[in-house]
């Protein structure tokens, strides 16, 4: 009853919650839209440069398209680290002293009257101008110095960011489990989601944070500058620093690798001093690499033992069976011996390109990879000159009338043919490259008769309709039906391999029909594939990480000890 109370009065509270949050949101977005808009059509024709507008792209890091410069005017609020004009938002990496020492005992910012200018980006607000101060102009000496690429030693290394990342792949792995229902197959996507997007953000940061600016000079500490919690203030030409004193000596020339910092106010923080970094301990690098190594130790064994028992797991061999027998058998297409010997108990496989006959034993069939070719054309030959001097073909038009009746003066003369077509068999029969034991099993093979035979070279009906009876045509068609009836027809054959017998060229196969490939059948499979990709990433992974940590431990003193101060 009280459960039921609570859910009647639960439910409406939580999605009026909701629908306000959604509300909220919506109207905040509608309304900055509305204020910006305002601006855009009250434009005074004022613009940025492009050397500005790359300017303003490195400070705010958004890619500013629109250099139109709008000016604002009215009381400025702050609300949360907020700062509003007119109910729109400004952002800016930079506010007056004035504006900061007028904070109260709350630390909340009075109303005071600003004027700024800025450019518009995604519907947001950025100062270019605040009162009198032009933060371009301010930030120019700094964003122009050349950047380097330097070893950052006050940045993670790749193999310590990184394994959070696959710890949480592997939790999220072992969690879920290949079930045999395609579980594995959304754990693909997420794997892209979760691995291949972070670690593109990761090595992007970590090569950002390599990139230091670079400024040279005569260093001069501030006589009156103000002490800091990162130290005292100091300048190389127009470029501000602030740094301990402890670490440069004043009126020398020196090589400074730094970022830039906007606050408390605009300057270089040296990371490198002369290609040195004061605060480096390379026995703490060791240390930090040790522990990052056995740290990759334990997740390359953790994947290894997860992807081993995913291998022996039942519904892998099952996947393997079925697509070894249905989806990619081994195709045979000779009957080399080398190859065949090669073949293991329980092998599936694809006889193709065969041409397949009844054997002259009970439950063999006798399959020829290759034609006798001269002995077939010996044949043809003979054949097809006695049945082209009985037919009548005066206009080089079909005469099947004549054909008639030479088919049953052929069928009357067959005698003097009859014995060279009975020994043409035997000898083939005698030939057998492959003979295949299939059993008690039935299989669907087709040669001729004599009959038919006689069938395919007299029967009108064997021909195209209109043919030309030339004795190119005849020859062709005698041909066919010698290979039909000497060596059957060419019938793919799928079998599971028992044994094979080199001595007598047997092979002793289990003959069977394999599934139809449907879609179902295609996405089973490719759940599967999935789950093996899966696996074999993340092992690879981790092992390509746990060399590259190695490596970065054993050569770490040759690659840091420059660094030292």
């Amino acid at each position: 009853m009280w459960d039921l109370l609570f859910l009647i009065i639960a439910t409406p509270a939580l999605i009026c919650f909701f629908c306000m949050m959604i509300y909220g949101m919506v109207s905040y977005v509608v309304k900055q839209y509305r204020l910006l808009h305002s601006f855009k059509e009250n434009h005074e024709g004022k613009f940025l440069s492009d050397e500005q507008m790359k300017l303003v792209r490195k400070i705010y890091k958004k890619p500013f398209m629109d250099n139109r410069v709008h000016e604002i005017r009215g009381k400025l609020k702050s609300k949360e680290e907020r700062k509003y004009i007119n109910q729109l938002k400004i952002n800016s990496v930079y506010w007056p002293e004035s504006e900061l020492k007028g904070k109260n005992e709350y630390g909340k910012v009075g109303k005071w009257t600003a004027r700024v200018e800025g450019v518009i980006c995604f519907n947001s607000f950025y100062v270019t101008r605040i009162d009198h101060v032009d933060i371009l102009s301010k930030l120019k000496p700094l964003y122009t110095l050349p950047r380097v690429f330097k070893v950052n030693p006050d940045f993670y290394d790749l193999s310590h960011v990184l394994i959070p990342m696959v710890l949480f792949i592997m939790m999220f792995m072992a969690l879920i489990g290949y079930d045999g229902d395609g579980g594995y197959d959304i754990v693909a996507y997420l794997t892209l989601l979760f691995s291949a997007l972070p670690f593109f953000i990761i090595c992007r940061a970590i090569y950002k944070n390599h990139l230091l600016y670079e400024v040279s000079g005569i260093f001069d500490w501030d006589r009156e500058g103000d002490e800091i919690d990162m130290g005292q203030t100091g300048r190389i030409g127009d470029v501000p620093l602030v740094f301990y004193r402890d670490y440069i000596e004043d009126e020398r020339e020196c090589i400074i690798h730094g970022k830039i910092k906007l606050e408390p106010h605009f300057h270089i923080e040296p990371n490198l001093i002369n290609h040195k970094s004061p605060f480096f301990s390379l026995s703490e690098k060791k240390r930090s690499l040790g522990r990052c190594l056995v740290g990759w130790l334990i997740i390359t064994a953790i994947f290894a033992n997860m992807t081993v028992n995913f291998y022996q797991s039942g519904f892998y061999h099952e996947f393997l069976h079925f697509t070894q027998m249905h989806i990619k058998p081994k195709v045979i297409q000779d009957t080399d011996d080398a190859q065949l010997s090669l073949l293991k108990s329980g092998d599936a496989i694809k006889l193709d390109h065969f041409h397949l006959s009844p054997g002259q034993e009970r439950g063999y069939i006798d399959a020829y990879d290759q034609l006798d070719e001269p002995f077939l054309e010996q044949l043809t030959q003979s054949i097809a000159s006695k049945v082209g001097a009985l037919v009548v073909d005066m206009d080089h038009r079909s005469d099947f009338s004549a054909l008639t009746r030479a088919g049953e003066q052929f069928v009357n003369q067959q005698g003097e043919i009859y014995d060279q077509l009975i020994a043409a068999k035997q000898k083939v029969k005698s030939q057998v490259p492959l003979k295949i034991e299939i059993g008690e099993r039935k299989f669907s093979t087709k040669t001729f008769s004599l009959k038919d035979l006689q069938t395919q070279i007299f029967d009108a009906t064997a021909y195209k309709s209109g043919q030309t009876l030339s004795a190119k045509a005849i020859h062709q068609q005698v041909r066919q039906a010698l290979i039909g009836y000497l060596y059957g027809f060419v019938t793919p054959m799928h079998a599971s391999v028992s044994f094979f017998r080199p001595i007598e060229k047997e092979l002793v196969v289990y003959i069977y029909q394999p599934i139809p490939v449907t879609k179902d059948v295609v996405a089973e499979v490719e759940t599967m594939n999935y789950t093996m990709n899966f696996y074999r990433f993340w092992l690879t992974f981790s092992l390509v990480m746990l060399i590259y940590t190695l490596v970065a431990y054993l050569t770490a003193r040759r690659r840091y000890d420059h660094l030292t101060w």
